[in-house]
C-alpha cells in the first residue's frame, strides 16, 4: 500500500503512515467513548514505526483502560483532535484514528470490539463481527487479512 496521510482539525499536526494496518476496528470501550465524545472510535492498528510525524508534536495522556492495562492517547495540544493511542499490553501496534486520515475510507473497520459497552442508540447493525470485549489480536488480524484478500 502507498503512504497515507492525515492530521488534526486545525492543521498543527500532520502525519504519514506506510504500509498496511494489522487490523481496523470500531472500539466501543468507555475510554474511547469519552475520549472522542462519540459512541465509538474507529481506528486502525498500525505497526508503531509505520507512523511518522511530518508536522507538529502531539500531547499525551496516560491512564488505565477498561481492560486494566495502561494505555495512552495522543492528541493535538491546540485543537484537541485525538490522533493516536496505544498501550503496554499491545507494543506491536499504535492506533491511528480513522477520521483523522485525509481519506478515512482507506482502512474500513472489520469488527466491533468492547461491544458490551456500546450505547443502545448507536446501533451495531452493519454486519461486522461483534466482540463483547477485546478479542485476541490474532482474531481481528485474521479478519483484516481475509477482508483484504476478498478485495484484491
Amino acid at each position: 500500500m502507498d503512504t497515507v496521510a492525515g492530521g488534526c482539525l486545525c492543521g498543527y499536526i500532520r502525519y504519514e503512515c506506510d504500509g498496511e494496518p494489522l487490523t481496523s476496528v470500531k472500539c466501543h470501550c468507555r475510554d474511547c467513548q469519552k475520549a472522542h465524545s462519540a459512541p465509538y472510535a474507529a481506528l486502525a492498528c498500525m505497526p508503531p514505526n509505520s507512523i511518522k510525524l511530518v508536522k507538529g508534536s502531539p500531547a499525551k495522556h496516560s491512564d488505565i483502560a477498561d481492560s486494566g492495562s495502561g494505555n495512552f492517547k495522543e492528541f493535538c495540544p491546540k485543537c484537541g483532535t485525538h490522533l493516536f493511542s496505544g498501550g503496554a499490553d499491545f507494543p506491536e501496534f499504535r492506533t491511528i484514528k480513522l477520521a483523522t486520515l485525509d481519506s478515512p475510507d482507506t482502512y474500513p473497520p472489520v469488527a466491533h470490539v468492547w461491544a458490551k459497552s456500546a450505547v443502545s442508540w448507536a446501533g451495531i447493525d452493519d454486519g461486522l463481527p461483534i466482540f463483547s470485549e477485546q478479542p485476541e489480536m490474532s482474531e481481528v488480524e485474521e479478519l483484516w487479512r481475509n477482508r483484504t484478500l476478498k478485495n484484491v
